[in-house]
C-alpha cells in the first residue's frame, strides 16, 4: 500500500466518544437513549428457538450474509429464521453440500420474503380502503356506480403498486448472491472445517488471525459474500452467545459507524476524501461537497485502527459496536439533516436552515437533544448518497435545532419509556 493511501485518525477525539458511548451503554438497563432498544441478533431467532449451540452458529452465519445496504435488519433476520423454521436442512453444512446448488435456497428464500411483502401490503391496502369508508359507515353496495368505478380503479392502482413494491424489495435483496454465498460457505463448512464453524476460531489470538482463516483473497477455499465488515460482525455475534471465546475484535465498520466516526472527527482526512464532482446521475448540489467513495482499502484501515485503539484504550467491542449501531439508527437516521427528498437529489443546507427556520418540519423533535455524543458531531451526513452511489458526503456542519425543553410527555412519545 502506497505511503499515500492512508486514514488519519484523531485517537484524542475517539477516546472522549468512545467514553461517552461506553458510559450510555453500560447505563442502558437504567435510563439513558438505549434503554429498551432490542437488537436484530436477540430478536430472531426469538428466546425460545431451542436450538443447540452448533445448530445457533449456522443460523448466524447464514443470517449474517443479508446485514448489508439500507435493509431493515430485523426483517432479514425474520426471513431467515421463517426458512429455517421450514427447511432446517439448509443450515446444516453436511446436508446442504449433498445438494446441486445454490438455487433451491433462492427459491425458497424469495417464496418467503414475497409472501410476507404480500400481506404487508395488503394489509396497508386494506387500511387504507377501510379508512376511506368508516367515516362515513357505509358499504360497497351502497356506492354509486361512478364511485364504485372509481373505487375499482384505485384498488387496481393499488395491487399494481403493491407489486412492484415487491419486484423492487426481493431485487433490493440481493437474494442471489446471498444464497450462492450461502452454499459455498456451507460446502467450505464441511469439508475444511469439519462442518463446526467454531473450528474457525480455534486458537486465534485475535480477529485478524480468524479473518486470514477464511478470507477467499489467501485461501482457494475462503469464505465468499464477507469481508472484515461482515466477518467481525459475525465474530461479534457469536461471542455474545457464548460460542467462540472473547477475544479483540473491531468494529463492523457500516454506514452507521463511518458516518458517526466522520461527523465527530475522529476520521481526520484520507487519501480517499476528495471534493464532490457531480456526473451526469448525482445532484448537483452536493458539487464541492467533501466526500469519501467507501473502497475496500479505506473501510479496511479504518477497522484494524478501531480494534488498536479499543484494545490499547480499554473499550470493549462488545459494548461500542451496538451501541454505535444502534445510535446511528436511532437517532443520526432519523436527523432532519440527515434526510433527503425527490429521490435523494435535494438535501438541507445549514445556511438555508439558519436564515429561514420554517425549513424544519412542524413539531420537529430533535433526537440530538438526547445523544451522549452530540457535543462532538459537527457534520450532517445522509447517508442516501452512500445506499445510491458508495459515498459518504458532509452536506455541512450539523446546525442545532433550537427549541423549547422537552416535556415528559413528549420524552414518552418519542421513545415509550424514561429516558
Amino acid at each position: 500500500m502506497g505511503k499515500k493511501k492512508r486514514v488519519y485518525f484523531s485517537n484524542a477525539r475517539a477516546e472522549k466518544v468512545f467514553k461517552a458511548i461506553d458510559d450510555t451503554w453500560l447505563r442502558r438497563g437504567k435510563d439513558g437513549v438505549l434503554n429498551g432498544l432490542v437488537l436484530p441478533q436477540n430478536t430472531w431467532p426469538p428466546q425460545n428457538h431451542g436450538l443447540t449451540d452448533l445448530e445457533l452458529t449456522f443460523f448466524l452465519l447464514c443470517a449474517v450474509l443479508s446485514m448489508r445496504g439500507g435493509i431493515i435488519s430485523e426483517v432479514p433476520m425474520k426471513l431467515f429464521w421463517q426458512l429455517y423454521e421450514k427447511r432446517p436442512d439448509f443450515f446444516n453444512p453436511k446436508k446442504v453440500s449433498n445438494k446441486s446448488s445454490a438455487l433451491e435456497i433462492e427459491k425458497q428464500l424469495i417464496e418467503l420474503l414475497i409472501s410476507n411483502r404480500e400481506k404487508e401490503e395488503e394489509r396497508k391496502i386494506r387500511t387504507k380502503i377501510t379508512a376511506r369508508f368508516e367515516d362515513v359507515q357505509i358499504s360497497f353496495k351502497f356506492i354509486s356506480k361512478e364511485k364504485n368505478e372509481k373505487t375499482e380503479i384505485n384498488l387496481l392502482d393499488s395491487l399494481q403498486e403493491k407489486f412492484r413494491k415487491i419486484r423492487e424489495v426481493v431485487k433490493g435483496y440481493k437474494l442471489d448472491e446471498i444464497s450462492r454465498s450461502w452454499f459455498h460457505n456451507m460446502n467450505v463448512l464441511n469439508e475444511l472445517w469439519d462442518g463446526d464453524l467454531r473450528n474457525v476460531f480455534k486458537g486465534v489470538n485475535d480477529f485478524e488471525e480468524a479473518f486470514g482463516r477464511i478470507d477467499y483473497k489467501r485461501n482457494d477455499m475462503g469464505f465468499i459474500g464477507m469481508r472484515r465488515k461482515i466477518f467481525s460482525l459475525l465474530t461479534i455475534w457469536l461471542q455474545e452467545f457464548g460460542l467462540i471465546p472473547i477475544f479483540p475484535t473491531p468494529i463492523p465498520i457500516d454506514s452507521q459507524a463511518l458516518r458517526i466516526l466522520w461527523a465527530t472527527e475522529i476520521i481526520k482526512e484520507t487519501f480517499w476524501t476528495k471534493l464532490f464532482e457531480p456526473q451526469e446521475k448525482h445532484p448537483i448540489q452536493l458539487a464541492g461537497k467533501e466526500s469519501i467513495r467507501v473502497y475496500e482499502p479505506f473501510v479496511d484501515q479504518v477497522t484494524i485502527w478501531s480494534q488498536n485503539f479499543m484494545q490499547e484504550h480499554g473499550f470493549s467491542h462488545l459494548h461500542i459496536n451496538p451501541a454505535i449501531w444502534l445510535l446511528g439508527r436511532n437517532l443520526c437516521r432519523k436527523s432532519f439533516q440527515n434526510s433527503s427528498k425527490a429521490e435523494s437529489t435535494v438535501y438541507f443546507e445549514p445556511k438555508a436552515l439558519l436564515e429561514n427556520p420554517d425549513l424544519w418540519p412542524r413539531n420537529y423533535k430533535d433526537l440530538c437533544y438526547f445523544c451522549p455524543i452530540a457535543e462532538y458531531c459537527k457534520w450532517a451526513i445522509p447517508l442516501a448518497p452512500y445506499y445510491r452511489w458508495g459515498l459518504l458526503v458532509k452536506i455541512g456542519e450539523r446546525i442545532p435545532y433550537f427549541q423549547p425543553r422537552f416535556s415528559w410527555e413528549d420524552k414518552q412519545k418519542l421513545f415509550g419509556r424514561k429516558i
